[in-house]
């Protein structure tokens, strides 16, 4: 049965990532984070692959549908539509759309909690910033204010992670033909944050010794 609107509409996240079908291989992913994702899941040559067509609702169902249908087509004449059309779907294609999928992809395996602490800060300090951009229009300078952002709260620490995840994202992206580009590539983080002061601990006297392993 087709998907409708309503459907979508009133899909809520789970703990596992399940799917809505609308048909000859088009689905709708509902992963845990809430992100919805289009994919068409096809055979070629033996192969079975999954195409995607970007997060909902930046691509609508009648955008996706029409997306499947050239797809299905290229499919029947042996074209595999992954190629040409993953450079054309680019066009539309939003950070938060990149950074979702990046997410996806990183945190199979992770700590949950670990995993919601950088869920936390892609929702707080990153996409803010970057999210609504085109994956292409992202610049250094947008970087530097995510980390510029963070480490004006004190958090020197966090915005080196900030700076880490915005690498991460766009090497993901840059790794499966979503972009070319990583505006975290031209900047380091010691260029942006102070440095860190050690701070050595006062010496111990071996008289003190026993004192120390008393307290």
């Amino acid at each position: 049965m087709a998907l409708t609107q309503v459907e979508i509409n009133k899909a809520k996240p789970g703990e596992k990532s399940y799917s809505l079908t609308d048909g000859n291989g088009l689905m709708l992913v509902i992963s845990p984070s809430g992100s919805k994702l289009w994919r068409f899941k096809y055979r070629i040559n033996g192969i079975q692959r999954m195409m995607a067509f970007g997060a909902f609702p930046v691509i609508t169902l009648a955008e996706a549908r029409v997306l499947h249908l050239d797809a299905k087509k290229k499919v029947a004449q042996g074209v595999d539509p992954m190629g040409k059309e993953q450079q054309e779907r680019r066009t539309t294609l939003s950070t938060a759309d990149v950074a979702s999928q990046w997410y996806e992809h990183w945190k199979v395996g992770k700590d949950p909690i670990h995993a919601g602490h950088v869920r936390t800060r892609l929702d707080v300090d990153i996409l803010p910033v970057i999210g609504h951009l085109h994956v292409d229009a992202v610049k250094p300078m947008h970087i530097v204010q995510i980390v510029k952002n963070v480490e004006s709260r004190g958090a020197l620490d966090l915005a080196r992670r900030a700076f880490q995840n915005c690498s991460q994202i766009f090497r993901y992206g840059i790794a499966n033909a979503l972009t070319e580009n990583n505006p975290a590539a031209l900047i380091k983080p010691a260029d942006l944050l102070k440095p860190v002061k050690a701070v050595n601990m006062p010496r111990v006297s071996e008289r003190e010794l026993p004192i120390c392993w008393l307290a």
